[in-house]
């Protein structure tokens, strides 16, 4: 079929003949590789059955040489208009239902005060997928198609998410979150150990989906809950799956201070993540 390349326009170039499902007629509003804001109006946007874009072009002409076009079957936008799908890079979902608490609080005291309690919940597999099922539509709604989630400690949890994000059709990098030091007794896990089996666990539940839209992560919450056994060993997890790394790093002076002086003296935070081999 025809495929939609990019050319120095950054409009996709028709090459050849492929299946067109859909095509909406209005305004386009993108972005090209030099950062410029793009406003197309008047504009023929095609999209084949899978999903992918097939042309953006103004003449309709142009189009029905590669295309077979019914015009009555042409969604006319009107006065809405079309843009990508927007990219979350850093989304706590099991922190949704505490967004916006305790914002005055330095990093390290709104850990203990909120998110460890309302983190820790979400061994209740029943509560984890009611939380993230709105996670998931509210993301959606407001336009985010893609997300690089960070969950919690709990595998069945993090499974659910998987099944959710699936099934809505979203885009998704999750990670089960990984944590063996410096946390309440009540949300930690146990060793090093049982962390990495459950991580690969994860790793491999999402791998045998063989969804194209969930790509799993290794995610160790930041160097200060992480011991080094288990960064370490979640480096090596992602070398061996070749997948990414997701978590934290200088967020605020007292969390790096707690690193350079006291877990790592004479370190920096980046170092200390290299040593790990967590920097990929």
């Amino acid at each position: 079929g025809i495929n939609a390349e990019y050319g120095e326009s950054g409009h996709p170039e028709m090459t050849s003949s492929i299946s067109v499902s859909l095509v909406f007629f209005g305004s386009f509003i993108h972005s090209l590789p030099t950062k410029q804001l793009k406003i197309e109006e008047n504009t023929y946007i095609g999209v084949t059955s899978d999903g992918r874009l097939a042309f953006i072009e103004k003449s309709l002409d142009k189009i029905k040489e590669h295309f077979v076009i019914e015009e009555e079957k042409i969604i006319a936008l009107g006065r809405k208009f079309l843009l990508p799908g927007f990219i979350d890079t850093h989304f706590h979902a099991p922190q949704y239902t505490i967004a916006g608490t305790g914002i005055l609080l330095p990093l390290l005291e709104w850990l203990e005060k909120y998110t460890f309690p309302t983190e820790a919940q979400y061994s209740n597999l029943n509560f984890a997928r009611d939380i993230y099922q709105k996670v998931v539509n509210r993301t959606l709604k407001n336009g985010s198609t893609t997300v690089c989630y960070h969950t919690t400690i709990h595998l069945e949890a993090c499974k659910a998410l998987v099944d959710i994000v699936i099934k809505s059709g979203q885009r998704a990098f999750i990670g089960k979150l990984s944590m063996d030091r410096n946390a309440p007794d009540f949300y930690i896990e146990t060793s090093a150990e049982q962390s990495l089996k459950e991580s690969e666990a994860f790793i491999q539940y999402v791998l045998d989906t063989k969804s194209d839209l969930i790509t799993p992560t290794v995610t160790p919450r930041f160097a200060i809950t992480c011991s080094d056994a288990l960064m370490t060993g979640l480096g090596q997890l992602a070398k061996k799956y070749s997948i990414p790394v997701q978590t934290h790093s200088n967020e605020n002076l007292s969390e790096i201070a707690l690193i350079e002086n006291e877990l790592y003296p004479g370190k920096t935070y980046i170092q200390v993540y290299d040593e790990m081999e967590l920097l990929t």
